[in-house]
């Protein structure tokens, strides 16, 4: 293991990163990467822990100072640092104004976008308990009158937000709220108008993944994207970078959350991969884009859908081995047999954080998702296609939609009522005895070598 770690520098990066991040919530994290340096055989990786550990602790997020105590009128200026979120009656955002932040509320049609500077006049107040995590922020502004652009954001994200706006107008048009609420959830992570009876039997049963745009997503929207790029006739070079443009205008669509960040930039250094014709590594892709998202938002060290996304995909990258030589065609069998072992290494990699968090363990899990990612996965592609395809023959994209959306979502929501009915809940325990869990199962790992 130490060896496994020492040939790997981006995966001590991102632990010791992580480490002096949360030290600000639990400062005796720091002796942890003091361990951590016993831990490592060379010199080389015992300056990255000193360094990231160092760097973690110079950026690590601070609880919010000053807090906004009761509503008064205010005009602030500031730069929008979250992708806006669509609420039933409003449009949310993140507001940094001066270092502080505030949750900014919008009327949904001003058009603003991820890191515009913008001029907002309107009432300031306190959170509410029902804002829940909120990235450091101190208060609330909703926005009265006119919000001033004064200069706009990357083009990726207004691109993103036209996109996922075009596509939740056509759902709307063509399916019920309940069901448009779902579809746009699966394909865009757009959670906030989906029905709560839903949302609590996917959480339940452990299929909310599939609401939460991450690795499968951004496969099958590279995927289909690969498989327009190689009918161009365009050097390689250029389709690969046109397809990651296209994935990070997906990702600012789907809300820059981290499980989205993290699935692209695993998937873009996959792709440079074949620029420096190396072998991409799993555990560092993810590591790297750990570090990134870290760096970029420090609060994302205390997410829940940050570490859950980390551990499920460390588990499929250290026991399912994707080069594995193949003596035949793979048939319905090997299907089958590869969805149940995915399916069970990630339900069982995510099942201690969920029960230290939640208090509950969904033992139907692994079924749950036999059936549920598959629908997820059809869903997605079957809705992006039919909006692509209203685009240009407007009925026909709205039949497609029609007929493939009811059996779909009658499956995703027969395996989440299912699957939540074998869930029983767990006494609170530390999330602490997660490292020793982990640790377990870190002593069955082995090293595989791909062969020559």
């Amino acid at each position: 293991m130490r060896d496994q770690l020492a040939r790997r520098p981006l995966v001590v990066a991102a632990t010791a990163l992580a480490l002096g991040l949360s030290s600000s919530f639990v400062p005796w994290h720091l002796l942890l990467g003091a361990a951590l340096l016993l831990l490592l055989p060379d010199r080389r990786s015992r300056w990255c822990v000193v360094f990231s550990l160092g760097l973690g602790w110079l950026l690590r997020p601070m609880a919010p100072a000053q807090p906004v105590w009761e509503k008064h009128s205010d005009s602030l200026e500031g730069r929008i640092v979250s992708v806006p979120e669509d609420r039933t009656d409003a449009r949310r955002s993140l507001l940094d104004a001066g270092g502080k932040r505030y949750v900014l509320s919008t009327p949904r049609d001003v058009d603003v976008s991820f890191g515009d500077v913008v001029r907002v006049g309107g009432e300031s107040g306190p959170l509410s308990e029902a804002s829940g995590y909120q990235h450091g922020a101190v208060g609330t502004l909703r926005a009265i009158g006119d919000v001033e652009v004064r200069s706009a954001g990357p083009f990726v994200g207004r691109w993103g937000l036209a996109v996922r706006d075009s596509f939740r107008r056509f759902i709307d048009r063509v399916l019920s709220p309940k069901d448009a609420a779902l579809v746009d959830a699966v394909a865009f992570n757009v959670t906030t108008d989906i029905d709560e009876a839903d949302y609590s039997a996917m959480r339940r049963s452990g299929i909310v993944h599939v609401i939460s745009t991450s690795g499968v997503h951004v496969v099958l929207v590279a995927s289909l994207l690969a498989m327009f790029a190689r009918r161009v006739p365009v050097p390689r070079p250029w389709s690969l970078a046109a397809l990651a443009v296209l994935l990070v205008v997906y990702a600012c669509a789907a809300g820059l959350r981290p499980p989205m960040v993290r699935s692209v930039g695993m998937a873009l250094l996959a792709l440079s991969a074949y620029l420096f014709r190396r072998e991409p590594d799993g555990l560092s892709s993810m590591a790297g884009v750990s570090v990134v998202t870290l760096l970029a938002d420090p609060w994302a060290v205390v997410d829940v859908g940050f570490w859950l996304s980390v551990v499920s995909v460390g588990g499929m990258v250290l026991f399912i081995d994707n080069f594995q030589p193949r003596e035949r065609a793979r048939g319905p069998k090997d299907w089958l047999s590869s969805a149940l072992r995915t399916s069970g290494v990630a339900s069982l990699a995510t099942l201690p954080v969920v029960g230290a968090v939640f208090g509950q363990l969904a033992l139907a899990s692994p079924l749950a998702n036999i059936v549920a990612v598959p629908a997820s996965e059809l869903l997605l592609v079957a809705s992006l296609a039919s909006w692509l395809l209203s685009l240009l023959v407007p009925v026909l994209g709205q039949g497609l939609l029609l007929i493939s959306s009811g059996p779909l979502l009658g499956l995703l929501r027969g395996a989440a009522y299912a699957g939540a009915a074998f869930c029983p809940g767990v006494p609170s325990f530390s999330p602490y005895w997660c490292v020793w869990l982990y640790g377990v199962a870190l002593a069955f790992w082995r090293p595989f070598t791909r062969p020559a």
